[in-house]
């Protein structure tokens, strides 16, 4: 869960892929043995994350458990119309709270599953979800409190006058918010083992590939992606989401040079962390090209001496919002997923 202050497709993929939809998810058959559940609303405040699908006779693995136990259960309930095989491998492809808090309810259904992570991303997971959790459900209700009053009085925290379109946001959080505290909340549940480098899993004949990015630190310093040779196939976690990136707390370096590695590689499908299954790379080097423009001007805040609000104020990336937020709401999305705190993240994270 993340709640923030702020193609053509082959002829070969179109025959094979069909969709279903599930409540607030698009659970998309990707061949007969890989199915991707594609959340939705990537723009939202309330995020919830991608998950994968793998399926071999041996057994199965689930690349990321989604946002909270209440969703979990619905995609096990999916898993077990797909498929009788048992999920015996889950992979958190990085520490976030939309990836990795449904770890419990898989655990429940699939009691000797083993969850797998990056080193670093344990390491995450234990500094920051326990107390994240022990918070709650205090945490939500402060956030519904708040809402609401900034909707009874029309203004938002500086007496700015709401828009409408800033009074459905709110709506919309406020029930997203209360859907979660009204099921049982989260149990942390860590891996069970982890990763420094690369880790390779064969079900029978199909081999599964789990690896740090090539760039190291990306989304984040723990980042786990998930490469099936036989498919061509790529599920990147949050280092892809589409249409608009998340850029709170990147690190943009290693950001562009993972993404230039994932372009290098003979792909057919890749499934981002939130957002569309992408059939071709044109999104990726609009990546590049978004991420290294960010940098230079950034950069140049930075050469002439200005503080990071300073740089926030002069510093936009209007050139590039209707290539990915079009003219629709999400380029809500745009200024406060990308263009604020990407040049937050430069300021926080590069020397």
């Amino acid at each position: 869960m993340k709640i923030f202050p702020a193609v053509s497709i082959a002829l070969f993929f179109f025959v094979l892929t069909c969709m279903v939809r599930s409540n607030e998810t698009d659970i998309v058959k990707i061949s007969d043995d890989v199915y991707a559940f594609i959340a939705h609303g990537p723009g939202r405040d309330y995020v919830d994350g991608n998950s994968v699908l793998i399926i071999a006779p041996q057994g199965a693995i689930v690349v990321d458990t989604r946002t909270d136990p209440k969703t979990a259960e619905e995609e096990i309930a999916e898993i077990k119309k797909l498929t009788d095989v048992p999920v015996k491998y889950i992979v958190n492809t990085h520490w976030h709270y939309d990836h990795i808090l449904g770890n419990k309810s898989f655990r429940d259904a699939f009691p000797d599953l083993t969850i797998i992570a990056h080193s670093n991303c344990l390491k995450e997971m234990d500094q920051f979800v326990p107390n994240s959790l022990g918070r709650e459900p205090g945490t939500s209700q402060e956030q519904i409190k708040t809402f609401r009053q900034e909707l009874a009085s029309g203004t938002d925290s500086e007496g700015k006058l709401l828009t409408e379109y800033e009074k459905t946001r709110r709506q919309r959080v406020i029930s997203d918010i209360e859907s979660f505290i009204a099921h049982p909340l989260p149990v942390y549940s860590p891996p069970d083992i982890t990763f420094d480098s690369a880790l390779t899993i064969y079900l029978g004949d199909l081999e599964v590939r789990i690896f740090n990015p090539p760039g190291g630190k990306a989304h984040t310093i723990g980042d786990a992606m998930v490469y099936i040779p036989a498919r061509k196939l790529l599920v990147t976690g949050d280092v892809v989401v589409a249409p608009v990136p998340y850029a709170l707390g990147i690190y943009v370096p290693g950001m562009i040079k993972t993404i230039e590695e994932i372009i290098a590689m003979e792909l057919d499908v890749i499934v981002p962390g939130h957002g569309s299954v992408l059939y071709d790379k044109k999104y990726l080097h609009n990546m590049v090209t978004l991420l290294g423009s960010a940098y230079s001007k950034v950069t140049d805040c930075r050469t002439k001496g200005l503080n990071v609000d300073e740089c926030i104020e002069i510093t936009n990336f209007e050139e590039y919002r209707s290539m990915f937020a079009g003219d629709d709401e999400s380029n809500w999305s745009f200024t406060n997923y990308f263009s604020v705190p990407v040049i937050r993240s430069i300021y926080r994270k590069e020397p």
